[in-house]
């Protein structure tokens, strides 16, 4: 008889995923710092116990970055930021995009939009479609009509928007990132119009 086979990231994330849809049932509790899903955090904290993540490498980026999500989702902010300190934000952009989104989803928009800029500040070259996503949701949330822009401007030098409408060959991901991303810049300028009215869209003379 064969040894008992260890479980790996990818073990680990399907959990991840199957406490999501748990959360996603679950009503949350009024705490202090917001509502949280307290049998659903339970659960995700005894995952990352058994993941062993104080040992973490970058090959488990995909792993930090499924538990800063499952965190956030949970309403555990707290702990979505410490995986995500743990890694090294060249080894694991996927992490921050989810604690981006995380504080966007759970009313944190200023803390999000402040990551989203130190990101960008000080690690331009690793922003990718995701990034601008979570960033966009952040600014949507706050009305932040000049991060807006200044995502759109960089939305356009990446070429997101026109690869993806291009008839050339392209990956399925690409084509998908630049449609989520229109949907989200025109929700974005959307919530800007409704919070200062379209002539705060004008810019200054």
């Amino acid at each position: 008889m064969g040894g008992a086979v260890e479980p790996d990231s990818r073990s680990f994330i399907a959990a991840l995923r199957g406490v999501a849809n748990l959360a996603e049932r679950e009503r949350g509790k009024q705490a202090e710092t917001g509502l949280v899903k307290v049998e659903s955090l339970r659960r995700v904290m005894e995952i990352e116990a058994t993941s062993k993540l104080g040992d973490i490498t970058a090959l488990d980026a995909f792993l930090a970055s499924a538990l800063v999500d499952s965190y956030a989702n949970c309403g555990s902010l707290e702990d979505a930021r410490r995986v995500a300190s743990k890694m090294e934000p060249r080894h694991s952009i996927a992490a921050l995009n989810a604690l981006v989104s995380g504080y966007a989803e759970n009313g944190e928009s200023r803390l999000a939009v402040e990551l989203y800029r130190w990101m960008r500040e000080s690690y331009p070259e690793l922003l990718d479609a995701r990034t601008m996503l979570a960033g966009l949701k952040a600014c949507g949330s706050l009305a932040a009509l000049e991060t807006v822009r200044e995502i759109h401007a960089e939305i356009s030098r990446a070429g997101v928007l026109s690869s993806s409408s291009s008839s050339s060959s392209r990956s399925p991901s690409s084509s998908s990132d630049g449609g989520a991303l229109a949907t989200s810049l025109i929700d974005a300028y959307g919530r800007c119009i409704i919070s200062r009215g379209p002539k705060g869209l004008q810019s200054p003379e």
